[in-house]
Formats: C-alpha cells, sequence, structure tokens
C-alpha cells in the first residue's frame, strides 16, 4: 500500500450488530476500503447485545472487514462517545500504534 493513501475514519452511533455488517458490506462491495492505509473505528455508541450467543458489535466488525489487507483499530476516542476527539477530513496524517496505545498526528496544508 502507498504511504500517501487514505485512513478512513467511523463511527457506529445507532446501527444494531445486522445492520452494521449490512453497512459495512454495502461501504466494502461499492470500494470504500479498495487502497486504504488503515481503518480507525470509533468507540460503539450503540449497546451490544446482551445474550453472549448472540451476534454482536464485534462480530459484525469481523465480518465487514474480513480479509482486508490493511491496519484496523478499533474503540478508538473519536464519534459520539466520550471524550470525543475530533479528526479533521483531508487532513495528513500518520497513526502510530503499540502495546495498547496509539496517536494520531494530524497536518493541515500541502506536503514539505
Amino acid at each position: 500500500m502507498s504511504k500517501d493513501s487514505a485512513i478512513l475514519y467511523l463511527e457506529n452511533a445507532e446501527l444494531k450488530p445486522c445492520e452494521l455488517v449490512c453497512a459495512l458490506l454495502g461501504l466494502r462491495l461499492n470500494g470504500w476500503f479498495n487502497g486504504l492505509s488503515g481503518i480507525l473505528i470509533g468507540r460503539n455508541a450503540d449497546p451490544d447485545t446482551s445474550a453472549s450467543n448472540d451476534f454482536n458489535y464485534l462480530d459484525a466488525l469481523r465480518a465487514g472487514f474480513v480479509a482486508l489487507q490493511c491496519p484496523i483499530l478499533i474503540d478508538l476516542d473519536i464519534g459520539h462517545v466520550a471524550p470525543q476527539l475530533s479528526l479533521v477530513n483531508g487532513a495528513l496524517a500518520e497513526v502510530f500504534f503499540s502495546h495498547g496505545r496509539g496517536t494520531v498526528l494530524q497536518r493541515l496544508g500541502s506536503k514539505s
């Protein structure tokens, strides 16, 4: 993958697990996941299913992202769940992740 390819960030604000997997598969079939450097997923705002044998949020993510060739980070501090850190659409960004902790460095403007 190109170092200059896109990082996609998403969150699940209201979808139940079955609706979420349908939405992710729709994005996949429409090419949204092609050529990405990575995917960042904000913390899940919708309560998960209560029974452990039900299809749940993590099952939906696994089904929607199966066999993708880019790194995928989930439960990040972005989206509708506090602390709601902001990401800037179109900013140049680098993501660093190690030992369960990470940083997103964003730069506005042109490469220099």
